[in-house]
């Protein structure tokens, strides 16, 4: 769409943590096509990387991520869906958890 000029906006969203709503978007960047030209001259997919990159390394996010699935996991229906979905998210709790702690030591290796 960007390359063939078939859109004429562009507008690129990025996840913000929000303990209140279960998901809230920030608007991070647009693209509006002027005369055939891009009004930013970098490609959309350089700022969904780097969206992606920041949410990925952004702890608060990641936390109130888990604590939104931990309280939507209430809500859904006994059954299939649920029990799959309690086992996913304990599987993301627990790894998560590892992360923290590889990330601890390695910090802690990196003062030494």
């Amino acid at each position: 769409m960007y390359i063939n000029r078939s859109v004429d906006k562009i507008d690129i969203y990025y996840q913000q943590a929000d303990t209140v709503r279960t998901f809230r978007l920030n608007k991070g960047v647009s693209f509006n096509l002027q005369q055939d030209n891009w009004s930013n001259q970098n490609l959309p997919s350089y700022f969904v990387n780097k969206f992606r990159n920041e949410n990925l390394n952004n702890a608060d996010l990641l936390k109130t991520n888990l604590k939104n699935a931990d309280r939507v996991k209430d809500i859904l229906k006994a059954g299939t869906i649920k029990q799959n979905f309690v086992k996913v998210f304990s599987n993301v709790g627990k790894l998560f958890d590892q992360a923290s702690n590889i990330t601890k030591h390695l910090i802690q290796g990196l003062e030494k």
